[in-house]
């Protein structure tokens, strides 16, 4: 603790000891299932469990482990005495299926909860999670994105994982999963009428108060994104975008600038019918006044 001696940033070391000891508490309460039975734990069970999720609200984890060990260490705590503090973490973030579903796999311990979590994104089976990432853009112009659903609680999940791969070294130096798929979406939306777009193809599920809650948030997390663009893992197919884009035969690239110029809302579209039939009608009345020009010449 003598790191953390004075106030840093407001944050006095106390108050980072008191943090710790909660924290340590509430996750030997859920270990015994008595967390819920305690009835101020049960009321603020959700804001909780969320809070400890934020970026802002992470603590270095090793303090959390000091204040376990001193708690493991005492004689009357013996049935603790083989407990370790990461299994703590994982049952208590691997509690609420259908939330988060988070399995351990050679954790850091740098800070809590991230450091627990090989992560993997709510909602259906492993093999659905999985594929999350998995994008691909096909040779006919066609891109196979996963559907995702935003709400409050991904969206802290996601940019508590994108700060953890912001400060750890990924392997091979390559960008973690979630910064790559941030830098997708970034690149994707720019503002509520490309996530409205993104909602229509079902690629996005929209649970928050509006589509441009949504981009704000992947916009803010594009910003702070610290990258070379040829590192992340869509590095290779955005080449192949650019590529399918500049491609003079691209006929698919003319007939979508044809749709976004002229038929982006019933209006437009009428004025285009409009000016087509316009065109068909001079084109008749010419051939006509050809025709008969013939006839009595």
């Amino acid at each position: 603790m003598q790191w953390y001696s004075g106030d840093v940033g407001g944050y006095p070391a106390d108050m980072l000891m008191l943090d710790g000891c909660f924290i340590v508490e509430l996750l030997l309460l859920e270990c015994e299932d008595k967390a819920r039975a305690d009835n101020y734990i049960r009321i603020m069970w959700n804001s909780t469990y969320y809070d400890l999720l934020l970026v802002d609200n992470q603590i270095p984890f090793f303090v959390v482990e000091r204040i376990f060990l001193t708690f493991r260490n005492r004689k009357e705590n013996h049935a603790f005495k083989n407990t370790q503090l990461l299994h703590l973490v994982n049952a208590f973030f691997n509690h609420r299926k259908g939330q988060f579903s988070w399995a351990p796999a050679n954790p850091s311990t740098d800070v809590l909860p991230a450091a627990a979590a090989n992560y993997q994104i709510p909602g259906g089976d492993k093999s659905e999670q999985s594929k999350i990432f998995d994008v691909k853009f096909g040779g006919n112009g066609g891109m196979t994105i996963p559907r995702f659903e935003i709400n409050f609680g991904s969206k802290i999940l996601l940019a508590n994982l994108f700060a953890s791969e912001q400060i750890e070294r990924q392997p091979c130096d390559k960008l973690g999963a979630v910064t790559s798929y941030i830098v997708l979406m970034n690149a994707l939306i720019n503002t509520a009428d490309d996530v409205m777009v993104l909602q229509r193809a079902g690629i996005l599920d929209n649970l928050l108060s509006s589509e441009k809650e949504v981009a704000s948030f992947f916009n803010e997390l594009g910003r702070c994104t610290m990258l070379d663009m040829r590192e992340h893992r869509y590095s290779g197919m955005f080449d192949d975008v650019n590529k399918y884009w500049m491609s003079h035969l691209n006929f698919s690239k003319y007939l979508a600038i044809f749709r976004l110029k002229h038929l982006r809302n019933p209006w437009t579209c009428i004025s285009l019918l409009g000016a087509i039939l316009l065109v068909i009608f001079s084109f008749t009345s010419m051939i006509i006044a050809i025709l008969n020009f013939l006839k009595y010449r």
